[in-house]
């Protein structure tokens, strides 16, 4: 019997390659998928789009809303969706190959376990015609290390897939003070259940002038953003994500666990709370350069 996977994708002014999105979604292979869909406030042509779809296809559910935000347009969708095995985060403009869902659900089930578990995977990243460009990650990540998600956030929104125990976790624990749906949704599975990453990507992750969040086109682009985030002290999304979880589960982390999220929090209280975190390699990036950078924003007070 095939698994269910309710997909949850939030929509505002998408109708560029929305049709096509929903598409690849709906013509998923080995699974019993549902498409729930939640539109921000749209201007142009997005909801008759969806009205459209809704029409003409039973397993697509619509929710009309106001405009939110993306964060909180997502959490909404979780808290409103249907019952279901398993969940999808999805955006409105990428591309899903065949077998994205079934990957997701195959490897999420050889994890045998029953508490929160998400999937998520590399991209293909293309240009606005589905052109490939390049791949995202070019080596696997190791997920042994609950501790890195305090310091990377690796898991993309749009690949990750993730059981009902997961999705019960976060309902109890939405926030807005997260940087992301995805990235909550990433910190909650890795200290509360397991994460696994597949080097394989099953998406098309298209790149163009309108993404809300997107991917870097080239190394020199990387290399900017990487110098400007630097210096700018006003960004520092390792200590929000921290204080979010501190805020939200202080009472459900064990004691070790509490206490290397307390090592983040507190690292600008003097000298020694900023070199306690700089010398914790627990605490640490999943790349020698990622992790260069990382001690070097502590120094620097900006992590």
């Amino acid at each position: 019997m095939q698994k269910q996977v309710n997909v949850l994708m939030s929509t505002y002014n998408g109708e560029k390659y929305l049709r096509e999105q929903i598409d690849s979604v709906l013509a998923q292979e080995g699974v019993d998928v549902r498409l729930e869909i939640r539109d921000d406030g749209s201007k142009d042509s997005t909801i008759s789009i969806i009205e459209e779809y809704v029409a003409k296809d039973s397993r697509v559910k619509f929710h009309k809303g106001r405009n939110v935000g993306v964060i909180k347009s997502f959490f909404m969708l979780l808290e409103d969706a249907e019952p279901s095995e398993y969940y999808a985060f999805c955006d409105q403009d990428d591309y899903w190959e065949k077998d994205k869902l079934t990957s997701a659900v195959g490897q999420l089930e050889d994890l045998h376990t029953s508490g929160p578990a998400l999937y998520c995977s590399n991209l293909n990243v293309v240009d606005e015609k589905l052109n490939f460009c390049r791949l995202s990650k070019t080596k696997p990540i190791s997920t042994q290390n609950k501790y890195n998600a305090l310091v990377d956030f690796y898991a993309v929104g749009c690949t990750e897939v993730f059981n009902d125990s997961a999705a019960q976790l976060v309902k109890k624990h939405l926030t807005e003070d997260t940087l992301m749906h995805d990235s909550w949704m990433f910190l909650m599975c890795s200290f509360f259940g397991s994460v696994v990453y597949d080097i394989t990507p099953h998406i098309k992750y298209r790149q163009h002038g309108h993404n809300v969040i997107g991917s870097k086109k080239n190394k020199w682009e990387q290399i900017k953003d990487s110098f400007n985030r630097i210096c700018d002290r006003s960004v520092q999304p390792r200590l929000q994500s921290a204080n979010a979880l501190l805020k939200m589960c202080e009472n459900e982390l064990s004691g070790q666990d509490l206490a290397k999220v307390r090592k983040v929090t507190n690292y600008k209280k003097d000298l020694l709370s900023r070199l306690c975190l700089l010398f914790d390699f627990d605490i640490c990036s999943g790349s020698f350069l990622s992790d260069v950078k990382y001690r070097l924003l502590i120094i620097l007070g900006t992590i």
